[in-house]
């Protein structure tokens, strides 16, 4: 299995109504502490330049670290990769003649599976003695297998989602994310040894006959 990076869609951005509330809320969708029901009063509020319905299924927001996602990639996310998220409802606002348009409902994913998972060789000591990771390198030995998708603790910015993943998301139509390689250290397999099955039993009693 491969890892990519999961990316929204850059070409249709959306602005956070309340950028104050969204920059806060972003601090905490995958380093913590996690978003409580009573704090979600309403849903956050979203305002594109595009009528509604030139949104696809993963529009990217202006606070970058806000991913959200439609109804559709909501329920393959439920069905794929359970567990990995919590959802909470936003509305978007669209552009319609020059007037706002009825609100969309989308879903902010909060990142409940976080992996550290980054390869030693590109963690480095900084000069305070913090260990820091210089790039995303995914380890596969850190990763358990069913870890389907997640949040790097290293480096929480970058979301990974394994390669299976990426092509049910594909084959199902899902239209807006995209994917890129991530550099990845792969589990070495033991070597496989020539000759290395026993010598049979009784090809050595036979051999203790000749001799007597």
């Amino acid at each position: 299995m491969r890892y990519y990076s999961l990316l929204p869609d850059m070409a249709t951005e959306v602005d956070c109504e309340d950028e104050a509330l969204g920059w806060s809320i972003a601090k905490r969708v995958d380093r913590g502490p996690p978003i409580l029901q009573e704090e979600w009063s309403r849903p956050l509020r979203f305002v594109s330049s595009r009528e509604i319905s030139s949104l696809n299924d993963a529009p990217s927001c202006s606070i970058l670290d806000l991913y959200l996602v439609s109804d559709r990639y909501r329920e393959f996310l439920e069905k794929e990769c359970a567990g990995v998220h919590k959802f909470w409802e936003v509305q978007i606002f669209g552009a319609c003649q020059g007037r706002c348009s009825q609100a969309a409902r989308y879903w902010l994913l909060e990142w409940i599976r976080k992996y550290k998972c980054i390869h030693e060789s590109a963690i480095e000591i900084d000069s305070s003695g913090k260990r820091k990771a210089q790039f995303p390198v995914i380890d596969h030995a850190k990763l358990p297998f069913d870890a389907v998708m997640g949040s790097i603790t290293e480096w929480p910015e970058y979301k990974f989602i394994r390669s299976d993943i990426v092509k049910k998301l594909r084959d199902c139509g899902i239209v807006g994310p995209s994917f890129n390689k991530l550099p990845q250290v792969a589990v070495k397999k033991a070597p496989k040894h020539r000759n290395s099955r026993p010598r049979d039993s009784g090809d050595t009693t036979r051999q203790h006959k000749k001799r007597s």
